[in-house]
């Protein structure tokens, strides 16, 4: 856990998404929330492509070295989240 502006947060960014989707799933159906929420979903989907986009790059670049040593804070393989969107 991180401390940001007097909160705890993750360390990793697919841990701070998940506990905003639990928060989001908690909040009444306003417009503002229905809003927020469709933004963030869309958000996670544009990550993960990314993510996916830059994997190469990544692989590349890890073969270039023997073995890293990974901290448990450092992100992993994630879950594809655009099945979110349709919700």
């Amino acid at each position: 856990m991180l401390e940001y502006d007097g909160h705890d947060v993750f360390t990793t960014p697919s841990a701070n998404m998940a506990a905003v989707f639990q928060v989001f799933e908690t909040l009444s159906n306003t417009h503002e929330i229905e809003k927020a929420r469709a933004r963030f979903h869309v958000t996670a989907a544009q990550n993960q492509h990314m993510r996916k986009e830059n994997s190469g790059y990544r692989m590349q670049s890890s073969t270039l070295h023997s073995a890293r040593f990974r901290t448990r804070d450092e992100e992993a393989n994630q879950p594809d989240l655009r099945n979110h969107l349709h919700r």
